[in-house]
């Protein structure tokens, strides 16, 4: 892409782009902030639950820890269901900055002209410049972002974030390509900014559905096997 486009993406490669990025994006706010709030609404659920299943505190003590370690997997999925939601949710602002930034060097670059003259064919689309800006600038930028503010925890979240970025690409491409189209915009000419802000919207049309359904589909098996155990525990007391 980079060899066809004859554009060298390297020097968009800015300490502005990573903190833009860094304010759209809130990991460290909300991670925690997700699995707290997730854990302290199960936890009271189970500690009322354990409550008028034994009037002796120290067996309603015991109970409530053994419902809540025999439900700590499902927590732990909810947790995660949300915080993909969360974490798409951010993206979609680092799309709108890829977005801002594919404008900036489709405009900034309109080497169309040069290739002509050199005999080279002309495949530098505003689609393509997309494509190139989210792959060799927004990327590895976000990356960087992740690693400084998350640290050693970074690796699952950079791979969610790839997965859900890289889609959410895919999508946005194609709703440039159709704005493109319908604004009329001829190849080579300069592209308006707010001709093409205006025609993407700035909350995706996908969903994070794909990524989610692995955790849904354990939420629901495990949950079951969740409330059997709750039933058996309950039995047991």
């Amino acid at each position: 892409m980079q060899k066809n486009n004859r554009i060298d993406y390297s020097k968009y490669e800015v300490d502005e782009v990573a903190e833009t990025i860094s304010d759209a994006i809130f990991f460290p706010l909300y991670i925690g902030r997700i699995l707290g709030l997730t854990v302290l609404i199960a936890s009271v659920i189970l500690f009322v639950y354990a409550y008028f299943q034994n009037e002796y505190i120290l067996l309603v003590i015991l109970l409530f820890l053994l419902l809540f370690v025999v439900s700590l997997p499902t927590i732990i999925l909810i947790s995660a269901i949300r915080l993909i939601n969360r974490i798409r949710d951010d993206l979609n602002k680092v799309i709108l900055i890829t977005t801002e930034t594919a404008i900036h060097v489709y405009n900034d670059t309109r080497q169309l002209g040069t290739q002509r003259s050199e005999g080279v064919s002309v495949s530098t689309s505003f689609k393509d410049v997309f494509r190139g800006v989210a792959l060799f600038v927004i990327k590895p930028s976000l990356k960087k972002v992740l690693e400084k503010r998350i640290k050693f925890f970074a690796l699952p979240f950079t791979f969610i974030t790839d997965l859900v970025f890289s889609r959410l690409v895919k999508v946005k491409a194609t709703e440039i390509e159709a704005v493109i189209a319908q604004e009329d915009i001829e190849e080579g000419a300069a592209i308006e900014e707010h001709k093409i802000m205006k025609g993407i919207s700035k909350t995706t049309s996908i969903t994070s559905s794909v990524l989610k359904t692995p955790f849904v589909i354990a939420l629901v098996l495990y949950g079951i096997i969740n409330i059997l155990l709750i039933k058996l525990l309950i039995l047991i007391f």
